[in-house]
């Protein structure tokens, strides 16, 4: 059996312009939790992200949620294509050294530890489903760096969706 998980991003540092920047694209609402798991992302399109100490939810904007591609549409893309890019300048996720993974089998217990490290934001991802993977798939495309987690992970093999 596997499990597949969300992905947590971490960040060294951010713009004083982060805040402004993010809630015209996302819902922001402080989070008032006694353990990390309380501000885990429950659904698609929402996120969950440590600032100084201090959880929040994000909610994806319609406006900018809404695709019909299958890669454009995932989670992990959302928060590529409308946060790490454009307001925080990371074009390499593979790359970046301002930016970290941190496997969903962690949980958000495992982005509170990278802060305590130095790292300033951390972003929980919710999972990417199997009917995402499916359809991205089935439109012949790739998924995202990082969209998917799997646990125990396989040592060697290949996947077939038989029909």
């Amino acid at each position: 059996m596997f499990l597949i998980s969300g992905m947590g991003f971490i960040l060294l540092s951010i713009s004083r312009r982060f805040s402004r920047k993010t809630r015209r694209i996302f819902k922001v609402k402080a989070l008032h939790v006694n353990y990390p798991g309380e501000a885990e992302p429950r659904k698609k399109g929402k996120f969950a992200m440590l600032l100084d100490e201090i959880w929040y939810r994000l909610n994806i904007r319609k406006e900018y949620a809404q695709s019909t591609d299958p890669v454009k549409s995932l989670d992990v893309s959302i928060l590529k294509d409308r946060l790490l890019k454009p307001i925080l300048g990371i074009e390499d996720m593979r790359a970046d050294p301002k930016l970290d993974y941190v496997p969903g089998m962690h949980g958000l217990i495992g982005l509170e530890e990278r802060a305590e490290e130095g790292w300033r934001l951390m972003v929980g991802c919710y999972p990417t489903s199997m009917q995402e993977m499916y359809a991205v798939a089935d439109n012949n495309k790739v998924l995202p760096p990082k969209s998917t987690g799997f646990d125990p992970k396989v040592r060697s093999g290949i996947f077939f969706k038989l029909r």
